[in-house]
């Protein structure tokens, strides 16, 4: 249910927004902000690298992307408690892809997306 809820956003929050689209970094680079940011097993059990590396896409698309990510990776881990402590290191992870485009977060700020 969760899953359809965000394929559904993926298709009509970048109607609702009129986002910028942002150029990601490559796959050295986000390999080396995940694993400074502690999130070594994230990177080891998605494909979220492979997804966005080297991609152009709005902020939005970004978020959906990692919380894609975050319910493969909690179905995954089966444990409750790492579910709660992924949710909340959520602004984190997507601050850290979006390192380079502080409007960008900002605008998610706005949204109230990130805090």
């Amino acid at each position: 249910m969760k899953k359809m809820f965000l394929v559904i956003s993926l298709l009509v929050l970048p109607m609702i927004s009129q986002a910028m689209i942002v150029k990601l970094p490559d796959s050295k680079v986000l390999k080396k902000r995940f694993q400074e940011g502690g999130f070594d097993h994230f990177i080891e059990k998605t494909k979220i690298i492979k997804q966005l590396a080297n991609q152009e896409k709005a902020p939005l698309g970004v978020v959906m992307a990692v919380e894609l990510a975050l319910y493969d990776y909690n179905q995954d881990l089966g444990n409750p408690m790492m579910a709660t402590l992924m949710q909340m290191r959520k602004p984190q992870i997507i601050k850290l892809i979006l390192k380079d485009f502080e409007e960008a977060i900002k605008e998610l700020e706005k949204l109230d997306l990130i805090k």
